[in-house]
């Protein structure tokens, strides 16, 4: 039996989610110079093989705009208000993939574009990403 239009796009939903965590996994194994207790897995992105976590977060960016769409397909998102923080969550991630942030400990210099955008979609999106749970999940659990 073939799957749904929402069962595919709830399948790239969860393909997004773990293509990040294999990417945030193999990068610790690549630069274990870089610690994800105290420093911000972005960082990952600075080094040789950072594109393989700028890729892990357009796909985890791409999984959670494909998931706002299942639900919406489903007729779930009765939550308008979650609904936007999914969609600002998924977009930032997505950004922040393609914009890489500044190295750490670069404090002292003038930011760069890149680490500008990068920080400046991180932000509303980490805001973003928990409210949307809570909202979200509160219509599925009432």
């Amino acid at each position: 039996m073939p799957w749904t239009f929402s069962q595919r796009l709830a399948g790239a939903a969860l393909g997004g989610v773990c293509c990040f965590a294999i990417t945030a996994v193999l990068m610790h194994a690549i630069q274990p110079d870089v610690n994800p207790i105290d420093d911000a897995v972005s960082y990952y992105m600075n080094g040789r093989f950072g594109w393989l976590l700028g890729a892990g977060l357009v796909a985890l960016g791409g999984g959670s705009l494909a998931l706002l769409w299942a639900i919406r397909v489903c007729g779930g998102a009765r939550s308008r208000a979650g609904s936007w923080c999914l969609a600002i969550w998924g977009t930032g991630a997505a950004i922040g993939g393609i914009f890489p942030p500044d190295p750490r400990g670069h404090w002292h210099e003038p930011p760069s574009v890149s680490g500008m955008i990068h920080s400046g979609v991180a932000i509303p999106a980490f805001l973003a990403f928990p409210v949307a749970a809570l909202l979200l999940a509160a219509e599925v659990s009432g």
